[in-house]
């Protein structure tokens, strides 16, 4: 509703009877004129999220015939435009995070057009395995920051950067940002995202007091599914029996494992699932209310969220928790803590898991990822869990597989302190807490590498210590970079080059200058190096904003060419690009971050 203040009726009008005629003319015409614009707006804006909506999960036909690559998408979108305004500010400036929270300043979107805006975060990445990638990702999204205006019809940012947040699967983070907005009265895709997650906490509760509350005028078939869900759930069985049988009549849009769940909750002893077809937090918290068994393959291409929701589900079995857990976790969706209980699921003998530190071989993978992290949290001695988490996390780098183990094994790695005796451990624990996300704690244990004395081979942390400003740029001198340059293209040997054109190019994008004589020994890697381009328009615009100190556009420009490679080797050209970015407009903390990440996923 839109309210008309009249503020300028400064003098006093005497209450005849033609002047409340003329009064209740106007506002007829008024209000005729507001039904037209109304139209007019709603029209545009149908024209403006149907040209490219944003999904919300997969969606699959549930017809076998169509069991291939042509699969239906479950998507929220907004389907209306909020025009009511808040008094003090607009439901899209409103955010958790001050600048002295973390956040990027009220002016982040100085200079920057709305529609730009909009399409910058619809197309940020769903998947970021990248600690520091997902962690600006949420601070862009968070930041309480004024709107770019537009006499255009508007779709709203809210709702963009709440779904974002979702899709990335910080559910928390979603949550506070609806909860700040709470004054503006939210529209059914809002209202969607919060039962999702309240669905996948298994806050059957609140979930039902939000489906039967203000989301119960809503008329398709997610909200059915919900109600009769709901019904069953309080006990009203003859009512809920009667919604999924009118249900049943449109099995097109309707996975048949929701009935499955319905049956359960009747009563009658369900069978396990072979598959499904359309996957949602809803769903997941019919079946394990009617404990119904789930099947032992991962539905492939979920949320990371899904995931999420998948390994926390008791009535699935212990490989699938596992599978998923992982997945859930790499993407940043799962603590690490959540991750080690459900890999304590596994049982292994004392023999095993003892088999598993000190063997020779090792069938590597989720099962040994299991066998190494209980075998480390059996351990009260700090030596004894290092040398359990240093085995897991050799065979990750050996493996290309470094990015989850760290974050599976992050858990017990935290709880060891660095101290001399474990220098010998520092390596290992620097690199696994870098690609993890605990950048503090890496910290730590590169300056006990540097304090600690050498002899030829025990391995130099100095290149990690630069990257990550423990070493200052003026005390990175020709010298220096000789001295490691030569010890290390005898330890590397044929990747040296690579290693070293890696590393060259992270310290030219945090301003330290190497010497032309150095680069020589890259050249052949330049050539022979297969990276993926990102597209050039990118590339561009990322320059141009930094060249104007647009904020938000810099640090989405960055999530988007970071991509959900991420910092993957064949992404690593992006990558160096957006640490330089970052570091030129003054984050310097989340560039020299990301340097670290990279630097430790090519091997140095």
């Amino acid at each position: 509703m839109i309210v008309f203040r009249f503020e300028n009726l400064m003098f006093v009008v005497l209450a005849t009877v033609f002047a409340s005629f003329s009064i209740f003319l106007t506002s007829i015409a008024i209000g005729q004129e507001i039904k037209v614009m109304s139209f007019e707006i709603r029209e545009q804006m149908g024209q403006v999220v149907s040209a490219k909506p944003i999904p919300l999960g997969p969606r699959r036909s549930v017809n076998n015939e169509n069991k291939n690559d042509s699969q239906k998408v479950e998507k929220i979108v907004p389907n209306s435009v909020e025009m009511e305004k808040l008094d003090l500010v607009d439901s899209d400036s409103i955010g958790t995070l001050s600048e002295l929270e973390g956040g990027f300043g009220t002016e982040m979107w100085a200079g920057s057009s709305r529609p730009f805006v909009v399409q910058l975060l619809s197309l940020l990445p769903k998947q970021m395995s990248s600690p520091t990638q997902r962690d600006l990702a949420r601070r862009l999204l968070l930041t309480r920051a004024e709107a770019p205006q537009s006499d255009a019809p508007k779709v709203p940012l809210i709702f963009l950067r709440v779904n974002a947040l979702y899709l990335m699967g910080d559910y928390e983070s979603a949550m506070k940002l609806m909860e700040a907005a709470s004054p503006v009265k939210p529209d059914e895709a809002l209202l969607k995202i919060r039962a999702e997650i309240l669905f996948h906490r298994y806050d059957i509760k609140k979930a039902c007091a939000l489906v039967q509350g203000d989301a119960q005028e809503f008329k398709n078939a997610y909200w059915k599914q919900s109600q009769a869900f709901c019904l069953a759930a309080n006990g009203n069985e003859t009512q809920a029996m009667l919604l999924s049988d009118i249900l049943a009549e449109r099995e097109d849009v309707i996975d048949p494992a929701f009935f499955v769940g319905m049956d359960a909750l009747s009563g009658t002893k369900p069978e396990p699932l072979e598959s499904f077809e359309v996957f949602n937090a809803l769903l997941t918290s019919l079946l394990r209310a009617g404990n119904v068994p789930l099947p032992k393959s991962l539905p492939k291409e979920l949320l990371v969220g899904n995931y999420a929701s998948l390994a926390l589900s008791p009535n699935a079995p212990v490989v699938l928790r596992v599978n998923a857990g992982e997945l859930a976790a790499l993407g940043g969706a799962l603590s690490p803590s959540v991750l080690s209980n459900i890999y304590r699921l596994q049982k292994f003998s004392s023999s095993v898991l003892k088999q598993a530190v000190s063997g020779t071989t090792l069938d590597w993978g989720a099962a040994a990822r299991a066998m190494l992290i209980q075998a480390a949290m059996s351990e009260t001695a700090p030596g004894n869990r290092a040398k359990a988490l240093s085995r897991a996390i050799g065979i990750a780098r050996k493996e290309d597989d470094l990015p989850l183990t760290a974050r599976a094994m992050s858990y017990p790695l935290r709880g060891i302190r660095p101290s001399s005796n474990l220098a010998w451990f520092a390596p290992t624990a620097a690199r696994g807490l870098a690609s993890s996300g605990d950048f503090a704690l890496s910290k730590e244990w590169i300056k006990l590498n540097g304090n600690v004395a050498r002899d030829d081979n025990t391995e130099s942390l100095w290149h990690l210590a630069v990257l990550s400003g423990q070493v200052p740029a003026e005390g990175v001198t020709r010298k220096s970079l000789v001295e490691w340059h030569e010890k290390n293209q005898k330890q590397f040997s044929d990747s040296f080059s690579y290693k070293a054109r890696v590393f060259y190019s992270l310290l030219n994008a945090v301003d330290v200058n190497v010497p032309n004589i150095l680069w020589r020994d890259v050249i052949t890697s330049e050539k022979i190096l297969a990276s993926y381009q990102k597209p050039v328009a990118l590339r561009v615009l990322l320059r141009n904003a930094v060249s104007s100190g647009r904020t938000g556009e810099i640090i989405a420009l960055s999530l988007i060419i970071l991509g959900e490679e991420g910092i993957d080797h064949k992404n690593f050209d992006a990558a160096e690009e957006v640490v330089a970015a970052l570091f030129k407009i003054g984050l310097k903390d989340a560039a020299r971050k990301l340097a670290l990440e990279i630097a430790v996923a090519a091997g140095l």
